[in-house]
């Protein structure tokens, strides 16, 4: 099975990987999961890596672009009851609803969160990036989004992931 990992021709960054040909030039194309350079698509950020061009060899190859000593996963966020971030895609307002719980008891706030809206179970297919600065949420305690794509109203083709898991979050869908 071949994996196409296509990337942005000037800087070389990865944007997608996947199992179809894409129809655009900026592409390599994988024939071994050995040759993914340590790239685990199952839960690593694609866009942690990068194509370079290795002239000896007259190849292209995938290689991280991060210090492999930080935590570069994403977490994918489900439903939960327990929580100290409620994200709940609201169908009937066609917004995101951002909720900070009322037993928020963390010391050290994070600057920014990052939520990463991707096909369902995938975070290599970003649909949407949403940044909230955590101040913000803090002191209003609901932060909303209106979808800004008709994929963001289908309810079953949607995930979300996260970088920053020292909090508890969950996923919740509104149809009512």
């Amino acid at each position: 099975m071949n994996f196409y990992i296509s990337y942005f021709a000037d800087s070389r960054e990865v944007w997608q990987f996947s199992n179809v040909q894409p129809d655009r030039d900026d592409f390599i194309v994988i024939n071994k999961i050995e040759d993914l350079g340590g790239l685990d698509v199952r839960k690593d950020c694609i866009t942690n890596y990068k194509v370079n061009y290795d002239s000896l060899f007259d190849k292209y190859y995938i290689t991280s672009k991060v210090d492999v000593s930080k935590n570069t996963s994403f977490f994918e966020i489900k439903e939960s009851n327990y929580a100290d971030i409620f994200i709940i895609q609201d169908f009937i307002s066609h917004k995101w609803k951002f909720i900070l719980s009322d037993r928020w008891q963390i010391d050290e706030n994070p600057e920014k969160l990052y939520f990463s809206i991707c096909q369902n179970n995938n975070p290599n297919i970003l649909i949407r990036l949403i940044e909230i600065n955590f101040d913000t949420l803090y002191y209003s305690k609901e932060i909303l989004f209106p979808f800004q794509y008709e994929i963001e109203n289908d309810k079953e083709k949607i995930s979300i992931f996260t970088h920053y898991t020292s909090i508890n979050y969950s996923y919740k869908k509104n149809y009512e």
